[in-house]
């Protein structure tokens, strides 16, 4: 799916719990397939998902597996971030960007 871009399909393997860190014959992941297809959208989306996994570390700059992740309990609840949430930290980098590079913030905006 990842290598022929159909991008629906991703999301509906990934909604249940498909390994995303698999690799093929050749040692390359869904992530790897995607980028080399030319569907950098479905890559960019492997690659957060890799990211933020309890099964991944970063050491030495590199993305690691860990050897036992922590498997999520009945009590997880999880949501994901409420709208408010995305535009305080929008409003945030916004503010960041234009303090860092000291211009005013529709420049910032313009450049985000």
């Amino acid at each position: 799916a990842a290598s022929s871009g159909i991008k629906q399909c991703v999301d509906i393997l990934i909604a249940h719990g498909a390994y995303i860190f698999g690799e093929n014959s050749l040692n390359m992941t869904p992530c790897e397939l995607a980028e080399k297809s030319g569907h950098s959208n479905i890559a960019r989306l492997l690659e957060t998902k890799m990211v933020f996994s309890d099964e991944v570390t970063v050491r030495e700059g590199k993305l690691m597996l860990n050897p036992n992740p922590i498997p999520p309990t009945q009590d997880d609840h999880f949501s994901g971030l409420k709208q408010q949430d995305i535009q305080e930290a929008k409003d945030r980098l916004l503010i960041d960007t234009a303090d860092m590079l000291n211009v005013e913030m529709g420049s910032a905006d313009a450049l985000l």
